[in-house]
């Protein structure tokens, strides 16, 4: 991919995203990244000062982009909880599989990035869970569902979403001979009936 009228910071952190999905975090080396970027090696390491800070920077752009995303579902209205789910569900698989594209390793507990990483892995879902629970508080007001635990909520459709995401069938993208959203949306319509007022 070319990278040519960004700044060299820029281009590292594109040529990197590219490198991580065509070679994982361990094939992807800093000569690499300098060579597909058209820097200096030197330059890499004086931007980022290390492999793993380089890395750090691309978590968090791409979760801060899927926040966007996930922010943007949030604002609508919804007339039905299904309606919600099934816009969730959407934007929570592709969210999950852009993660599990570019970063294979990480998503699947093959790469240890630190406790940093860790860290901020937690507060992203943290920070998505609240936004979702926020949202879910205003559908029962619209008395849309019951009443619940709306953060455990959350975090329950997050884990369906990532748990099924994660063990889908890698050649074919499907989950119990089902296609993965389709998978999720009948695991979602049993959480649904628990909801209904």
């Amino acid at each position: 991919m070319e990278h040519q009228g960004l700044d060299s910071r820029e281009k590292i952190l594109m040529a990197t995203q590219d490198l991580l999905m065509e070679y994982g975090v361990e094939g992807t080396t800093t000569k690499l990244i300098a060579q597909r970027a058209g820097v200096n090696p030197v330059t890499v390491f004086r931007i980022f000062k290390t492999k793993e800070a380089l890395l750090f920077e691309i978590v968090t752009k791409v979760a801060s982009d899927e926040l966007t995303k996930l922010k943007v579902v949030l604002e609508k209205d919804f007339t039905s909880i299904e309606s919600f789910f099934h816009e969730l569900n959407a934007t929570a698989v592709e969210s999950f599989l852009v993660s599990k594209k570019t970063f294979p390793e990480i998503m699947n507990g093959n790469a240890d990035l630190g406790n940093d990483f860790f860290d901020f892995c937690s507060s992203f879902l943290l920070q998505a869970a609240q936004l979702v629970a926020t949202k879910l508080a205003r559908l029962q007001e619209q008395g849309l569902l019951r009443k619940v635990d709306f953060m455990d909520l959350s975090f329950c459709h997050f884990t369906l979403c990532m748990g099924a995401t994660s063990t889908m069938d890698h050649n074919n993208q499907t989950l119990l001979g089902k296609s993965i959203q389709r998978s999720i949306e009948d695991m979602t319509q049993l959480l649904i009936k628990g909801l209904k007022p």
